[in-house]
């Protein structure tokens, strides 16, 4: 009798990934409604209350226990719908990806229509700050994660680049505005490098540090600081980011590589 091979653990997570795949599909076709009485909840409305928990208390504050509470049912319902939690967050962020880029303009210059791809990544994890600590290489490919991809490369056909760099740009432009965007929610939670920090602080350094000895730093923080109103302004810097990117990206459209 052959022995079996025990799983890895390398196993498992593909396993994982196959459940989560088979969850996200499971609702993408309408299927007949079957004669009976309504559920109490279905499994649109555990996703969607699960992302309004999500934004309000993060994902520390998401629990089963509380999201059946807020859904007014006991916690052995959710898992009819769904089987544990690492399956809610990537149908919560599915869910997520489905609302985005649907408004992306498919004609018009192209800079006009990065910059428009750019943004609308940068407000989706705005909005959704809890999404980029589940951010990972090998996302879920749900319905919503490709249908968003789909709306994406549409936006940016005609670029003259080969698919391989069309792919790798889209992954480019998406990376930037999730970090921009996890940046600017960061320093706003914690409102350290605004106006009131700097009437704290400035008083402060300058009864500490001499000028003299770092001329340069002097020179371009205090310009700096006037222009944006503190010692860093993340959305400024996004907005400086994005011309950036979209100058880098000349480049390849100008002159495209394989």
């Amino acid at each position: 009798m052959p022995q079996k091979i025990p799983k890895t653990p390398e196993d498992n997570d593909l396993e994982v990934v196959k459940k989560h795949l088979r969850l996200l599909w499971a609702g993408h076709d309408e299927k007949p409604v079957r004669p009976g009485p309504r559920p109490r909840i279905t499994v649109d409305d555990v996703v969607g209350t699960a992302i309004e928990r999500a934004g309000s208390a993060g994902l520390s504050g998401l629990t089963m226990r509380d999201l059946a509470a807020d859904l007014g049912v006991k916690t052995m319902t959710l898992y009819a719908h769904v089987p544990d939690k690492k399956s809610l967050l990537a149908l919560m962020s599915d869910h997520v990806f489905d609302s985005s880029a649907r408004s992306l303009p498919h004609s018009g210059a192209w800079r006009d229509r990065v910059r428009a791809v750019i943004d609308d990544t940068f407000q989706m994890y705005l909005s959704h700050d809890w999404l980029s600590s589940i951010h990972t290489e090998q996302p879920v490919l749900g319905p919503g994660f490709l249908g968003r991809y789909e709306r994406q490369l549409e936006c940016l056909q005609g670029l003259g680049l080969s698919d391989i760099t069309l792919d790798a740009t889209l992954t480019f432009l998406n990376n930037f505005a999730r970090t921009a965007a996890l940046d600017v929610a960061d320093r706003e939670t914690l409102n350290n490098s605004g106006p009131d920090w700097w009437q704290a602080a400035g008083p402060v350094l300058e009864e500490l540090v001499s000028p003299n000895d770092y001329p340069l730093a002097t020179r371009v923080g205090t310009s700096a600081g006037q222009a944006q109103g503190g010692a860093y302004n993340a959305r400024s810097n996004y907005a400086f980011g994005v011309d950036r990117v979209l100058d880098g990206l000349a480049v390849l459209v100008d002159r495209p590589v394989p």
